[in-house]
């Protein structure tokens, strides 16, 4: 059984880009385009691991990590971001954010992510 993965990001070419890595890597994808619409995918199903954006409408990404953190314990959560979280003053560790990935990314620097969070054998 693959690992399944949700993304959320509110820009659609993020989203496609990052399914189409995660796909080549084995994961089963799930996208949503804001933080309101991964609650409603989180009320029906598990995830593995979520990799969610920190700026989108309505709920940022440190609002969606807490919330994770309160239904999914245990699954790790990478956040991206257009600018360096510790340059700008956040602290991942206080939302249950496991690591941090920098837009752009490349395939390499994603899979190293996911490999390192979730302790998964990733054939690049």
């Amino acid at each position: 059984m693959n690992p399944v993965v949700l993304i959320v990001d509110d820009e659609p070419n993020i989203l496609d880009v990052f399914a189409s890595m995660l796909e080549k890597l084995d994961f089963e994808v799930f996208k949503a385009n804001s933080a309101i619409e991964a609650m409603k995918l989180m009320a029906n199903r598990k995830f593995d691991l979520f990799i969610i954006d920190l700026s989108m409408p309505e709920m940022n990404g440190l609002e969606l990590a807490v919330h994770i953190r309160e239904k999914q314990e245990y699954a790790p959560v990478i956040m991206t971001a257009g600018v360096n979280l510790a340059d700008a003053g956040i602290d991942i560790n206080k939302y249950g954010i496991d690591d941090f990935l920098m837009k752009p990314f490349t395939f390499d620097e994603i899979s190293r992510k996911i490999t390192k969070v979730t302790q998964l054998d990733l054939v690049v």
